[in-house]
């Protein structure tokens, strides 16, 4: 059905019946949800800091994760960054260096970065990293089994 057609029956009921036409006309098409970060109509302003953390488990010398920090658009008040890690259990642990190694042990563990000013700071999406290595001891000289 169109909606020049409901409109106009919509209009020929309130005329003879006495309902409202609101009440009779079709739900008009929901304009789509347009969702911006932008609330900078002028463009004088600096874009938002972000803060992202490249993390990747190792096992030399250490089970532990390994990280780099990286920042974009640092505010002028920034006061230090951080990584953290949490274990299965909601235990959860810092660094303050912007790329390192921690020995966290093995399991699995989500990371993120902080990026922090004096008023407040910005975090990295969450990342899964899984640390699970070999603890098979290496062979020292030349095995010889025959008895």
């Amino acid at each position: 059905m169109n909606a020049t057609l409901t409109s106009a029956t919509a209009l020929a009921l309130t005329l003879f019946a006495g309902i409202p036409a609101a009440f009779l006309a079709a739900p008009a098409a929901a304009a789509p949800t347009v969702h911006t970060d932008i609330d900078d109509l002028d463009g004088d302003l600096e874009p938002d800091p972000k803060v992202f953390i490249d993390a990747a488990a190792t096992c030399d010398p250490v089970a532990g994760i390994t990280y780099v920090i990286t920042t974009h658009h640092s505010p002028d008040n920034a006061t230090g960054i951080e990584m953290q890690w949490m274990d299965d259990n909601g235990a959860t642990s810092q660094n303050l260096a912007e790329q390192d190694t921690v020995p966290s042990g093995e399991g699995v563990f989500d990371v993120r970065a902080l990026l922090h000013t004096t008023t407040e700071f910005y975090a990295s999406n969450w990342q899964e990293v899984v640390v699970e290595c070999d603890t098979d001891l290496p062979l020292r000289g030349t095995p010889d089994f025959t008895g």
